[in-house]
C-alpha cells in the first residue's frame, strides 16, 4: 500500500514537472512570435515632433505618446517607400488602406529592407535594386 502511495505521488510530480516545461516552452514561443518581425526602437521615446504627428495623422497613424523622431520618420519613410513600390509595381497610385497596410507592414518587419528605407530614403523614381524587387515580387503575389 506504501509503495502504491509512493508511485501515485511519484507519477503526480512527473505530471506537474512535464506541464511546467510545456508552459514554459508555450510562454517563450509566445514571447518569440510576438518579436519576431518587429520595429526595434529607435532614438529617444517621446521625441517626436509635432510636424511629425499631424504628418502620421495625415496618414491615419494614431502615433504613440512615447515615439521618438526617429521612429516617426521611419514610419513615414517606410510609409512613401511601400506606396511608391506599390504604384511602381502595380502600375496604379489608388490603393484601398488594408493593401497599402499590407505592403507598409512587409517593408517593416524586414530588417534589412526597414533599414534600407531608413538610411537610404529613396526617392521617386525608386531605383529598380534588390531591394525594390524584394518588395515589388511581395505586391504581385499578395495584390496581384
Amino acid at each position: 500500500m506504501e509503495s502504491l502511495i509512493i508511485a501515485i505521488v511519484a507519477a503526480a510530480a512527473m505530471w506537474f514537472a512535464i506541464n511546467r516545461g510545456r508552459q514554459i516552452k508555450a510562454r517563450r514561443a509566445a514571447r518569440a512570435a510576438e518579436t519576431a518581425g518587429t520595429m526595434p526602437r529607435l532614438g529617444e521615446p517621446g521625441t517626436m515632433t509635432r510636424k511629425q504627428i499631424e504628418a502620421l495623422r495625415a496618414n491615419s497613424f494614431e502615433p504613440a505618446a512615447d515615439w521618438s523622431r526617429e521612429e516617426a520618420a521611419l514610419m513615414l519613410d517606410g510609409l512613401g517607400y511601400a506606396r511608391a513600390v506599390l504604384a511602381a509595381a502595380t502600375g496604379r497610385r489608388n490603393h484601398d488602406v488594408e493593401t497599402q497596410n499590407r505592403v507598409f507592414a512587409f517593408v517593416m518587419r524586414d530588417d534589412a529592407i526597414r533599414e534600407y528605407v531608413r538610411t537610404e530614403r529613396p526617392a521617386e523614381p525608386l531605383p529598380r535594386d534588390a531591394t525594390f524587387e524584394q518588395v515589388a515580387a511581395f505586391v504581385r503575389r499578395t495584390v496581384g
